[in-house]
């Protein structure tokens, strides 16, 4: 994907939760993909990385990145680790935790593309249509919208960069985005709302994307091949 001109957009992947919930280390927890089971995050990375810009995963300090061995691009920015301090602090404290870092390497970044690791049904083609928006509409915030509500992977631009910054406790940036009114720019994205907080989730999205791939595969090579 090509750089929008005079813009320098960087993606923030937030993958430093404590996942309570899921009773594990969910960022090592296997999901079912086109190219077999994946790490969850090394395949969301693997998805980033095809937007060919920076990318700043944010991860807890007990993960190991010998695990983790990104797909290689022509021209793809170096992936960047960090680990925010306040993480278990909750999820404003990771926000702007890594925001602080990214701007500290990154100074001349206009906007910052939040993600979470755990929103397995966004494929390549929903981030650029969010990227996409930004750049014909700069100044505003891009954001997903769901049957739900609002949502990240958001687009914010240099303007909101103070805020994130701000966020502290268990609050993302979801009130930035509600509040945001009309410097806020939407785009209709359900698969949003697919997140993976329990291992039941993740058995259950596992087995339905087995089950796809397994009908897509049969459909090219023919009945039952697969």
């Amino acid at each position: 994907m090509t750089k929008p001109f005079n813009l320098n957009p960087a993606i923030l992947l937030l993958a430093a939760g404590q996942s309570r919930r899921f009773n594990g280390v969910k960022q090592l927890s296997l999901v079912a993909t086109s190219n077999g089971k994946t790490p969850l995050l090394q395949a969301k990375i693997n998805t980033l990385l095809q937007l060919n810009l920076p990318l700043f995963a944010a991860i807890r300090d007990d993960i190991k990145l010998a695990n983790f061995t990104p797909i290689k691009l022509n021209g793809s920015p170096k992936l960047t680790w960090i680990t925010p301090q306040n993480s278990r602090l909750g999820m404003g404290h990771t926000i702007a935790d890594s925001v602080d870092i990214l701007l500290k390497q990154l100074p001349n970044c206009s906007h910052i593309v939040i993600t979470l690791c755990d929103q397995v049904a966004l494929d390549t083609a929903a981030y650029q249509s969010l990227v996409r928006l930004s750049a014909q509409q700069p100044e505003k915030i891009i954001c997903c919208e769901t049957q739900d509500g609002l949502s990240v992977p958001a687009v914010f631009p240099k303007a909101w960069f103070s805020q994130l910054k701000q966020l502290t406790g268990d609050k993302g940036a979801k009130h930035i985005l509600n509040n945001a009114g009309d410097q806020r720019q939407t785009i209709l994205l359900n698969q949003a709302i697919i997140d993976i907080d329990t291992k039941q989730e993740l058995e259950d999205w596992n087995k339905a994307q087995t089950n796809q791939f397994t009908k897509e595969c049969n459909a090219l090579t023919g009945e039952k091949a697969c």
